[in-house]
């Protein structure tokens, strides 16, 4: 953990400021240097990048032996989104290099497998929480002395199966509750009936549940993988959501949150949560996770950061939570509200 955490103690005091580009981009190439032990050898300076009639300029390119990491820099106030990593992948490409990291206020790691054919993948991404795991093991393997193409590759390699399990325990997750939760409640039926239980008085026990997945609960993104019974509606965070501070108490809890980008929703330090997780509440598992950061007294020692307001609030209240209109400002204006201007 030293080198991650000395890189988040020296890189969240520019990201809270909101440094331009420039500052951002030279504090970053110092943090290789005396961090990392990169030197001005192995590290490349606005690469110029010819794309078509015109030539671009690649941020920083790390060149090992037998390997290269293409490093594309942007404002920590800018969400990462599709057109930054398709600046980083384009870069990639021209110069055959397999590795890259687009950072901004999150730190996101791509992979091209295969140089040839498909594009490149991002297999991390996260913020600079001194706790990640995944920020961890990869500045392990930054270090000059240790980082190759052997390291990088094994790195990608295992995150990649990461992807691959996560997704397909979603499809499963999707296809135990859909129609109503028709194969759980099979299942169930089927189990209670061995165990003696007359048939009829289970199947009307059952009817009477319903079994459902909220936002919190499935996060799969690509949905056109599961056909369309599950649609995610796209929500654009603006610069005025971002300054807003938005508030939720549910379960004795009283807790805050700032947005900064479109997957980035940030539970403050200080927030107190419910001190009771309600049976099969999928924050059962961020409860665990985050364990260290909750005080005797519920109460979160650090900002955590939560892919969705859905999962934050559910890890606020013990229980399944829409958080689109769950998290209000002050006023009273849901993250949905905000959004669509109500």
């Amino acid at each position: 953990m030293k080198n991650w955490m000395k890189l988040c103690e020296m890189i969240n005091p520019f990201i809270r400021k909101g440094v331009d580009e420039d500052i951002y981009h030279t504090l970053f190439e110092s943090c290789l240097k005396l961090i990392f032990n990169w030197d001005d050898k192995n590290i490349k300076h606005k690469l110029p990048v010819p794309m078509g009639r015109e030539t671009k300029e690649a941020d920083i390119v790390l060149e090992g032996n037998g390997f290269g990491i293409v490093v594309e820099m942007k404002r920590p106030t800018i969400e990462l989104g599709e057109k930054e990593a398709s600046q980083l992948t384009s870069y990639m490409r021209f110069l055959r290099y397999k590795y890259g990291l687009l950072i901004g206020n999150k730190f996101k790691i791509f992979y091209d497998e295969d140089i040839n054919n498909d594009d490149p993948v991002e297999i991390a991404s996260f913020s600079f929480d001194v706790n990640n795991l995944d920020g961890e093991d990869f500045c392990n393997i930054l270090d000059v002395a240790i980082c190759s193409d052997e390291k990088l590759k094994e790195f990608s390699a295992e995150r990649i199966k990461r992807i691959k399990i996560k997704k397909e325990m979603e499809l499963l997750k999707f296809d135990l509750v859909k129609d109503n939760g028709e194969k759980i409640k099979q299942i169930i039926k089927d189990k209670y009936i061995n165990d003696g239980l007359d048939e009829n008085n289970i199947a009307d026990i059952l009817d009477d549940i319903n079994i459902s997945l909220t936002e919190a609960e499935f996060e799969y993104s690509d949905t056109s993988a599961i056909g369309n019974n599950v649609q995610k509606s796209e929500r654009t965070i603006t610069p005025a959501v971002m300054a807003e501070t938005f508030y939720f108490s549910r379960n004795n809890s009283k807790a805050s949150l700032k947005i900064q980008g479109k997957n980035d929703f940030v539970l403050l330090r200080g927030s107190k949560i419910a001190s009771i997780v309600q049976s099969f509440s999928t924050s059962h598992a961020n409860r665990r996770k985050y364990k260290h950061l909750i005080s005797p007294a519920f109460e979160t020692i650090q900002d955590i950061t939560f892919s969705t307001p859905s999962g934050a609030a559910s890890f606020v209240s013990g229980a399944s939570d829409n958080g689109w209109i769950g998290w209000k400002t002050s006023s009273g204006k849901s993250i949905d509200d905000m959004i669509t201007g109500k």
